[in-house]
């Protein structure tokens, strides 16, 4: 069974929406934790959110030392299998000039919060944007982006979480993998 299958029936095109979380491993408790003095192992889960459908059209769990940055050209792919992507959200951490470029390569618009001190060099997309948000200032920016709506991707995670708690039961990486992929499509069910 695929994500895909847990789906609503897409449109013309979407606009995605990216982040990720962190999962805790194992359901030790925080006695345990500080008593040890060990960090609780967790994974990382990256989900892109379609906004219109409110529903995760790609997913993969990964562990936490996997940066933001390389998940995201893997996110696109797989939701391109789902319905065309027209523009991806993401927050400050994707903003890189190789996540620019490999967005805008792909006829895909990068909505992209960018970092304060951003400056525009060259004529790709990201220095457009730059240039853009210097012009119109940033809320204006946001406003006719439609940028708002990453929120929607901290949301699902919200409502999965308080479905399905912050934790991974499974024990070993294949069997957490499985668990969260179900978790994945049971809260897009329940989003329906």
């Amino acid at each position: 069974m695929d994500i895909i299958d847990s789906l609503a029936n897409p449109d013309d095109g979407q606009v995605i929406a990216i982040d990720s979380t962190g999962i805790k491993l194992y359901q030790s408790g925080e006695w345990i934790r500080e008593k040890h003095d060990k960090r609780k192992p967790f994974l990382k889960l990256y989900v892109a959110v379609n906004v219109k459908t409110k529903q995760a059209v790609a997913q993969v769990l990964t562990e936490n030392s996997v940066g933001d940055i390389k998940m995201s050209d893997y996110l696109v792919g797989k939701a391109q299998k789902y319905a065309p992507v027209v523009a991806v959200l993401e927050d400050g951490a994707y903003d890189s000039y190789d996540n620019w470029e490999s967005l805008d390569k792909k006829g895909i618009k990068p909505l992209i919060r960018l970092r304060k001190d951003a400056i525009p060099n060259g004529l790709n997309a990201r220095a457009r944007a730059v240039r853009r948000i210097k012009r119109v200032g940033l809320d204006k920016w946001k406003e006719e982006e439609n940028y708002g709506k990453r929120w929607l991707v901290e949301i699902w995670y919200s409502v999965f979480k308080r479905r399905f708690g912050e934790h991974c039961s499974a024990t070993k990486p294949e069997n957490a993998i499985h668990e969260i992929l179900f978790k994945t499509m049971l809260c897009n069910q329940l989003i329906l």
